[in-house]
C-alpha cells in the first residue's frame, strides 16, 4: 500500500511489539526505536497538557496516526503520506488494532517459539487485511 509507510505497535513503556516498515526506492528509512520512543514521549506530553489522546502528528511530507487500546494500553500507529486524509486512514488503523487484539489474546506474553508463531500469523493476516483495503479502494475508484 503506497500511502502507508509503516505500522508500529508498542507497549505503553515504548517497547516495540511489532514494527513493519514499507520501503520504496528513494524513500527515507526511519529509525523505528527512535520513532516509537518519540511517539511515547509526545503522547505523554500531550496527555499532561490537555489530558486528551493524541491522534495525528505531522512531519514534513508524512504524518503518524495513533490510537491506544484502553484495556491493554498498547499503542498502535501508522506512518502515511501527509496528503492522505485521516478519514481514510483511521479506519485502517482501527482494523489493525482490532486484528492485533483479536489475534494476541493469550499469546502476546508467551515466550519464544509460541510468540514467534503468533507474530508470523499476525503479519500474514495484516498483509491480507491491507491487500483487501487496497483492492476495495481500487474498485471504488473505478466506479
Amino acid at each position: 500500500m503506497k500511502k502507508i509507510h509503516g505500522i508500529y505497535i508498542v507497549k505503553s513503556d515504548g517497547t516495540p511489539i511489532f514494527i513493519q516498515d514499507y520501503h520504496t526506492q528513494g524513500s527515507q528509512h526511519m529509525d523505528h526505536i527512535l520513532l516509537t520512543n518519540f511517539m511515547n514521549a509526545f503522547q505523554s506530553f500531550a496527555t499532561e497538557l490537555g489530558g486528551e489522546q493524541l491522534e495525528t502528528i505531522k512531519f514534513g511530507d508524512f504524518k503518524i496516526l495513533m490510537t491506544k487500546d484502553q484495556l491493554t494500553n498498547i499503542r498502535f500507529a501508522i506512518r502515511a503520506d501527509l496528503k492522505e486524509k485521516d478519514k481514510k486512514l483511521l479506519p485502517i488503523l482501527r482494523d489493525i488494532k482490532n486484528l492485533f487484539i483479536q489475534e494476541s489474546t493469550g499469546k502476546l506474553y508467551s515466550n519464544g517459539e509460541e510468540k514467534q508463531k503468533f507474530l508470523s500469523s499476525f503479519e500474514e493476516k495484516l498483509h491480507n487485511l491491507l491487500n483487501l483495503q487496497k483492492n476495495v479502494e481500487s474498485f471504488l475508484e473505478k466506479l
